[in-house]
């Protein structure tokens, strides 16, 4: 085909998607599934080796972009938080990066509200007390009047 007969070719496929866009984003979108159900493997792969490449070539990325979608904070918000609170978690001051972990973002879980960074320990415990603050201050009672109350 020459480059005349390209061009003209192009020209009447434009003015046909122009036409019904719709319809040709339906049909496109139909391919598209049946050549993933037909070759799911190859199509695993291709995912897999991006996903790697982009990581690799942008390793902040993934942190960023889980930090945006479940807290509504990106990462730079997140380094903010943690230069605040001197890189060490807000309630027991465990450093960051303890046994290779970054600080976990704790937040409301009914308003979304980000509150502070905690290490592990400290986001599982205020889980499993529910966030409830009497219940956390009969804990610290129940502590102190076993003598338990000094840093161990």
């Amino acid at each position: 085909m020459t480059q005349a007969q390209l061009a003209a070719k192009r020209i009447r496929e434009r003015g046909y998607r122009q036409q019904d866009p719709e319809k040709i984003r339906e049909q496109t979108r139909e391919r598209n599934i049946r050549y993933r159900a037909t070759h799911a493997e190859r199509v695993k792969q291709n995912r897999a080796a991006s996903s790697r490449k982009r990581h690799k070539e942008h390793p902040e990325g993934r942190q960023h972009h889980h930090l945006k979608n479940r807290y509504r904070i990106g990462l730079a918000t997140y380094n903010g938080m943690l230069d605040a609170q001197g890189h060490v978690c807000a309630i027991c001051a465990a450093p960051d990066m303890v046994n290779g972990k970054r600080l976990a973002v704790d937040h409301d879980h009914k308003t979304g509200q980000v509150r502070g960074l905690l290490c592990t320990r400290c986001n599982i415990a205020l889980g499993h007390f529910g966030d409830d603050v009497e219940k956390l201050r009969r804990a610290a009672e129940f502590l102190r009047e076993y003598g338990l109350d000094r840093q161990s």
